[in-house]
């Protein structure tokens, strides 16, 4: 399995504003550094759904929440029966593996990354969706922010980085119908933020030099999804979204698909257990300054839900 220790230079300068990377920042080969940073770029936007307030507590429709950022709000349910707000939060996990290239500043990395590369190098994971719904209106925010860290030593230099990243997705729905299994249609934004501290050290010495910056960006999204009761206590979803569209400096394009089954508990909330995948294609500028980032996302997820 090729990965980025192939190709971590282009990893360091895709992932850092070129303004940002200083001319001595990175003067040993590829080899030198971790395949595992670059592999927590993902985004999305978990399904989250809030209940009536006057069901049972076992028989409540099933906030639904998807796992790690990333497709669009796979979750619909009947609308509350009073005309006041209900309100949904869902914290979810998401066991992705990453595929894809990223190209800067003439270099071209290839990424190949497992779980359980991200997994041994995770620092932080603060993940957690929230809806808003009153009728046939539904607002949904997703947000997670992850941080990876890593350290390797090649010959007398050792590198040490790190890797943050925050995407959140906003989103707001119309139900085309009643009932829990009425479509939902929705429009929105995901925004991305990407950031990158590299420092390079004599072994046992001295900071030789350092590296920071990131790239951040606006994608305009569109999306639907759809419930289908199975029983009483399970539920299927199916969602996907589509957005970019070359719009400003977001992605040429990017999408989403998730399929997730969704469990009541007698308690009132939901379990909920699937799959997500998301792609994204996105590239600026031009010549040496050309940035590229090609990526493909995907993996099983689990998460719970509450409502209020």
């Amino acid at each position: 399995m090729r990965t980025l220790a192939t190709g971590a230079v282009s990893l360091v300068a895709a992932l850092l504003l070129p303004a940002c990377v200083s001319s001595a920042a990175l003067p040993l080969s590829a080899e030198a550094a971790t395949p595992r940073f670059g592999a927590l770029l993902q985004a999305g936007s978990p399904p989250l759904t809030a209940t009536p307030a006057d069901e049972p507590a076992g028989q409540a429709a099933t906030p639904e929440l998807q796992l790690l950022t990333v497709p669009h709000g796979a979750a619909a349910t009947a609308p509350p029966a009073d005309d006041g707000w209900q309100f949904a939060l869902a914290p979810y996990l998401w066991a992705v593996s990453q595929k894809g290239d990223i190209t800067a500043k003439g270099h071209k990395g290839e990424v190949d990354l497992g779980f359980d590369d991200i997994l041994s190098n995770l620092d932080v994971a603060l993940l957690l969706s929230a809806e808003a719904r009153q009728g046939d209106t539904v607002l949904r925010l997703d947000q997670s922010y992850l941080a990876v860290s890593d350290e390797v030593k090649q010959g007398p230099v050792e590198i040490e980085a790190s890797q943050r990243a925050y995407f959140a997705t906003i989103k707001v729905g119309q139900a085309l119908g009643d009932g829990p299994e009425a479509p939902i249609v929705f429009v929105g934004a995901r925004y991305w933020n990407l950031g990158l501290d590299v420092e390079l050290k004599a072994v046992g010495g001295p900071t030789l030099s350092s590296a920071d910056g990131s790239q951040d960006w606006w994608d305009p999204l569109v999306a639907a999804e759809k419930r289908w009761e199975l029983d009483d206590r399970w539920s299927l979803v199916a969602g996907a979204d589509v957005g970019g569209f070359g719009v400003g400096d977001g992605s040429d394009s990017t999408w989403q698909a998730a399929l997730l089954f969704s469990r009541k508990t007698d308690s009132g909330g939901s379990v909920v257990m699937g799959w997500r995948h998301l792609s994204i294609d996105r590239s600026d500028g031009s010549g040496p300054d050309r940035f590229e980032f090609d990526m493909r996302i995907s993996g099983p997820l689990f998460g719970w839900a509450f409502r209020f």
